[in-house]
């Protein structure tokens, strides 16, 4: 007799999801994001320069400095174009959140207030912090917004966008609805977009207050991979230093699998298009454009940089470089990550100096890989990256974005 997993296309994982919907009448809920497989980064290959033009004697020299938001009074500089995407506190703990600032100023780079709320022990440890400016309103006050080297106004993500947020008061700790200006015993609640910006204009109107109130530091835009072309005019309308674009894949706390499995575009498409987009706009070197979502190797980040950003956000493979030097003989990616999940007994035996030297261990090793990579390639800035320095594998992404395909080369 044939097992359910050998017929009708039905694998254990969809078996799951059949069973738990029969069971509970539930709409279903994943963390960390997409539960299926998208075209990714695997679709390019680098080219090593050889004889034609020799490759890079010496890779030290090769520049990683990255400006965010050009044309801002006060751009945020960072040392390494690979930064530490939002992550809420309500989601994982307090002190991993320490952990990620602590990482960030051991590399050079910045951390993130996500939407969670503002943590002034987070700000104080950061060289840069992004402060979300967020759809519940959590700290957005001025005192905190000034407090910001980048603003991120965030409108959705790739694994959510645009769906509401609900948590229930027994969830939330007395801290963290101190942090979040709650009243005891309040729900916490996260509309589907930002109750003060009803119309394009409501949002031009916002982006130049907050870049008033902070002294022109870079305000960004958070959107996911969707109509892209159309929210980056909003964007460009908008007056937005910065696109920070989410692809499909991108994590999550928690988001409902419907949307995480059928909505959106890869962020392999979404970085070309938005990319490409901005350069037909004439707005390349005026907008920055960060991208995240899937993003797993250094040979990824140094394929984004070719197809045209300016910064590269990651969270799952923080979270892990985070963890799994504590707990290295765990094969399943929820134990490790229960070290630094808020509200939970296993949080208490997390190490935050352990975790953020592993974390600061993990992207140093990225970028002393990525300049190896650019010495091949005989050029002394990760910024110098293009699309000549790759092909595609496949002739359907080559047409999609302008990567050669490999009978071109």
């Amino acid at each position: 007799m044939k097992k359910l997993t050998d017929v009708y296309n039905i694998d254990k994982l969809l078996l799951d999801e059949i069973y738990n919907r029969a069971s509970n009448s539930k709409p279903l809920y994943e963390h960390l994001g997409s539960t299926k497989p998208w075209p990714d980064f695997d679709q390019f290959k680098f080219l090593s320069n050889q004889l034609h033009e020799f490759m890079s004697m010496e890779h030290t020299n090769i520049k990683t400095k990255t400006t965010i938001g050009s044309q801002a009074k006060r751009p945020m500089e960072i040392d390494i174009p690979l930064m530490i995407t939002g992550m809420t506190y309500g989601v994982i703990s307090g002190a991993s959140k320490i952990a990620l600032a602590k990482a960030a100023a051991l590399v050079g780079t910045s951390s993130n207030s996500d939407e969670g709320g503002f943590q002034l022990e987070e700000r104080e440890i950061a060289p840069k912090y992004v402060v979300q400016y967020n759809r519940g309103n959590y700290c957005n006050e001025e005192n905190h917004l000034k407090l910001a080297d980048m603003i991120e106004l965030k409108w959705v993500q790739g694994a959510n966008p645009g769906t509401l947020d609900f948590k229930k008061a027994s969830e939330i700790t007395e801290e963290l609805s101190i942090l979040r200006g709650l009243d005891p015993g309040e729900d916490s609640y996260m509309p589907p977009h930002h109750r003060n910006i009803s119309s394009h204009k409501n949002l031009k109107k916002t982006v130049e207050w907050l870049k008033e109130i902070t002294e022109g530091v870079s305000i960004s835009i958070k959107i996911c991979g969707s109509r892209i072309k159309e929210d980056i005019d909003v964007a460009i309308y908008a007056s937005a230093d910065v696109i920070v674009m989410d692809g499909a894949q991108g994590g999550t706390g928690g988001s409902l699998l419907l949307i995480e499995n059928d909505f959106g575009l890869p962020t392999m498409y979404s970085t070309s298009i938005a990319a490409e987009y901005l350069k037909k706009k004439e707005m390349e070197d005026k907008v920055s454009l960060i991208i995240a979502g899937g993003i797993r190797t250094p040979g990824d980040i140094m394929k984004a940089l070719a197809l045209g950003v300016d910064a590269i956000y990651s969270c799952k493979l923080f979270l892990l470089a985070i963890t799994l030097p504590m707990s290295r003989d765990e094969v399943f990616i929820n134990k490790p990550l229960q070290l630094i999940h808020y509200n939970v007994p296993e949080n208490s035996l997390f190490d935050t100096d352990k975790g953020s030297n592993s974390l600061a261990n993990y992207m140093k090793a990225c970028m002393e890989e990525k300049k190896m990579g650019c010495g091949l390639l005989s050029i002394d800035d990760v910024h110098k990256l293009n699309k000549n320095h790759m092909y595609s594998l496949s002739e359907q992404v080559s047409k999609a974005t302008g990567v050669k395909y490999v009978t071109e080369i």
